[in-house]
């Protein structure tokens, strides 16, 4: 599905922006390779746990899951983190600085 068939609402990042100074950014990525696979990064400050305990039960994030369940086959969530970053400085590991 192209990107200008999501639904209007299917995230709403001015609430995740204003709302929490642990967020750092989000991207919504596609490829032409797998027209209807899309992938979404976050990248918050603070450790996993804290995420957890914090956001993961945050009203939007059920909002968000319940107005995209239709378009999706499945969801992998992982955490990952930085060891290095070059071109922005996002994560405080920037190499080029």
């Amino acid at each position: 599905m192209p990107s200008s068939d999501l639904p209007p609402v299917w995230w709403h990042p001015e609430r995740i922006v204003n709302a929490w100074a642990e967020f750092v950014t989000a991207i919504v990525h596609e490829t032409s390779e797998r027209p209807n696979e899309f992938v979404f990064y976050e990248l918050w400050k603070g450790t996993r746990a804290e995420f957890d305990a914090i956001q993961g039960p945050k009203p939007y994030r059920k909002a968000c899951m319940e107005n995209v369940k239709q378009f999706l086959e499945r969801v992998d969530v992982e955490w990952n983190s930085p060891i290095l970053e070059w071109g922005t400085n996002l994560t405080g590991r920037n190499q080029s600085a």
